[in-house]
């Protein structure tokens, strides 16, 4: 009986060390798996982490770009601006110049033909004194200014077929000085005024309506067309406030006194 009892004590002893070490390596197999589960755990919050991070900073980034981006717009847009400003500032004074000048000239048209000479001139003649001496000196003066007008206005004008106008105008206007025959005279003198008239419109509706206007065909006066053509030059094209203009002209032919 005694051994009995002795071999199920040793019995009893050998299992409770087996469940011992079971237990023992249920246990480090539990802690293993916690602390992988915690390593693994705390590897996917590290990336989380990470991926959250570097989404913050590619936001930043875009952030930054588009800051830049809008930054360098309204900086261009300020300076297309201020260049648009500038360019209208000289726009209007070259057109102020030229306005300036061919008002001077709007008196003295009837003296601009045959200012510098009569081609029709005959030696032994007596040369006419239709115009006089003091007011010839001043139409020279002011065909002189417009000369010196569209020399130096034009650079500033940015308006290719405006400027063609009043470098056309300049130069009828020379050409007409420097000799027309007798016979066409007034006539070339009411084409230059009319040619005038429509150029100064011309010039008032770039700064209005930003062109300047198509007078159609011809496009200029010819001041040694046929006598039978005695209508005085104008636009064949619509142009806006043509007609009030030469309404309101005290030397044209159409002129109509205010109502």
């Amino acid at each position: 009986m005694t051994a009995f009892l002795a071999d199920g004590s040793e019995w009893l002893t050998a299992w409770g060390s087996v469940a011992t070490g079971v237990g023992a390596l249920v246990a480090v197999g539990v802690t293993v798996w916690l602390a992988r589960r915690d390593r693994q755990r705390n590897e996917a919050s590290r990336r989380q982490d990470l991926a959250r991070h570097e989404s913050e900073l590619a936001e930043e980034r875009t952030r930054a770009a588009q800051d830049r981006a809008d930054a360098e717009r309204r900086l261009r847009e300020e300076r297309e601006f201020a260049e648009v400003l500038r360019r209208t500032e000289r726009q209007r004074e070259c057109v102020a110049g030229l306005l300036g000048a061919i008002g001077g000239l709007m008196p003295y048209w009837d003296a601009v033909p045959n200012l510098y000479g009569d081609p029709d001139w005959k030696p032994g003649e007596q040369p006419t004194r239709e115009i006089a001496p003091y007011r010839q000196m001043e139409c020279r003066e002011v065909l002189r200014a417009l000369k010196l007008a569209v020399d130096t206005q034009l650079v500033g004008l940015g308006d290719e077929r405006a400027a063609e106008q009043c470098r056309m105008l300049a130069h009828l206007a020379q050409t007409a000085a420097r000799g027309v025959p007798r016979d066409l005279r007034v006539r070339a003198g009411q084409d230059l005024r009319r040619y005038a008239i429509f150029v100064r419109t011309s010039l008032g509706n770039l700064i209005e309506a930003g062109q300047s206007l198509d007078p159609g065909a011809p496009q200029f006066p010819l001041l040694k067309r046929m006598p039978v053509h005695d209508t005085p030059w104008h636009p064949t094209s619509a142009a806006p406030g043509w007609t009030e203009a030469i309404r309101q002209e005290p030397d044209d032919p159409f002129y109509g006194p205010a109502d």
